[in-house]
């Protein structure tokens, strides 16, 4: 009886397991559906500079947003569906490293908080991203992670599979606002 006991004590899942998120996985170009948002990454771009003039206001007014690495900038259209939702905690994930989305980004932007349930919003996030990973085998398997809320225990999140190999690394790149997207349907 004892062994019984140390067997199913040894095997029973953590209090962490137990609450982990469950990942809703996807391929870019194909939606990606989780309780509280759909998306649809479109692209991938890699740049030395953010061309950011949209972004001008009273407290920032850079034009350019260089970098000593490589921005990723990923495009998407993100839709809430049941509230208006939060990517504040939005990463890029290469080899088990994550990387959190910049939020330099012209408002309105895709980091922040997306609007009304069913409004889809097109719109660009970008992270910077070490120069030498993006030559690693890895960055073919890149994934960018929406985490549509701060604590993700026992909710979903969704990933999306990203592949950064063999872009080439442009000099200037424009980021505008994010704005309404045509509807899928």
């Amino acid at each position: 009886m004892l062994g019984i006991a140390a067997f199913a004590i040894g095997t029973a899942p953590t209090s962490e397991q137990l609450t982990q998120p469950f990942y809703v996985s996807g391929a870019s170009n194909e939606p990606v559906e989780t309780r509280t948002l759909t998306v649809e990454v479109q692209g991938a771009r890699l740049t030395r500079a953010l061309d950011v003039t949209e972004r001008q206001t009273l407290t920032f007014s850079l034009d350019v947003l260089d970098t000593e690495q490589t921005w990723v900038i990923v495009d998407a259209v993100v839709e809430a569906r049941v509230a208006n939702i939060s990517l504040d905690n939005t990463r890029l994930r290469i080899g088990g490293v994550e990387y959190r989305a910049t939020d330099y980004l012209p408002a309105p932007a895709l980091v922040g908080t997306v609007g009304d349930p069913g409004i889809p919003i097109a719109g660009s996030f970008a992270f910077e991203v070490p120069t030498a990973v993006l030559d690693l085998d890895v960055a073919a398997d890149a994934e960018l992670v929406l985490r549509s809320i701060l604590s993700s225990q026992l909710d979903d999140i969704a990933v999306v599979a990203v592949d950064l190999s063999g872009l080439t690394v442009t000099d200037l790149e424009v980021i505008g606002s994010a704005e309404i997207a045509e509807s899928r349907e």
